[in-house]
């Protein structure tokens, strides 16, 4: 089975849960993503850098206190590191690269809620299947001896460094009153994402959300 076939076969399977669910909701938020890299030398974490998210949801009732949670969602990950760039009879410069990678992500999660009066509190936990549509990545150079505003490339590739295909593991907390829910979650990348034979890069990931259920009957 491809992975092309797995992320269709996770969309049809979103889609008719959320057909039957009880009830759909929009959220949005912030992300704070980073890598985990693996290589034979050493183990790398990349710095964190703000991201967003937004999409839709739905909750299909599995009883009273607990619902099966697909989503849909429109993400940002990527990661920055700061390093130096030193060639033999050439000035010292200081480098920073920023990746920004744009995710269709599917969690699926199990949401478990506690009752106090009016307000809910809830658990999550489940996976996530993620395809990657785009990737930017900015480069910056500047001098460490002279005061002088850094030197900016910008590219777009995705195909040549990274996977697009990304998996993984999701938990999370939050509350709910009224329709309104507000949580945070951590995704969990169990798919190496990095295409170079070297080593092994793992997406990591914060979020916080906003969101607004809407009742179906």
């Amino acid at each position: 089975m491809t992975k092309a076939t797995l992320f269709a076969i996770t969309i049809l399977l979103t889609l008719s849960t959320t057909t039957f669910s009880q009830s759909f909701g929009f959220k949005c938020g912030l992300n704070l993503s980073t890598i985990h890299s693996e290589y034979s030398e050493s183990n790398y974490n990349g710095d964190y850098v703000i991201g967003f998210h937004i999409g839709g949801f739905s909750e299909f009732s599995i009883s009273r206190n607990t619902v099966l949670e697909p989503e849909l969602l429109l993400t940002t990950k990527g990661f920055s590191e700061k390093g130096l760039e030193m060639d033999p009879g050439e000035p010292i410069y200081n480098t920073k690269l920023t990746a920004t990678l744009y995710y269709i992500d599917l969690p699926i999660n199990v949401k478990r809620y506690i009752y106090i009066g009016k307000t809910k509190l809830y658990g999550t936990l489940g996976t996530y299947v993620g395809l990657g549509l785009i990737g930017k990545t900015k480069e910056e150079f500047w001098s460490t001896t002279e005061e002088s505003k850094p030197d900016i490339i910008n590219y777009i590739d995705m195909d040549n460094e990274r996977r697009r295909f990304d998996f993984g593991l999701t938990a999370g907390a939050g509350i709910t009153f009224n329709s309104i829910q507000i949580g945070i979650s951590y995704n969990l990348g169990l798919a190496n994402s990095s295409q170079i034979s070297e080593g092994r890069v793992y997406n990591r990931e914060f979020n916080l959300s906003i969101g607004y259920l809407l009742g179906m009957k």
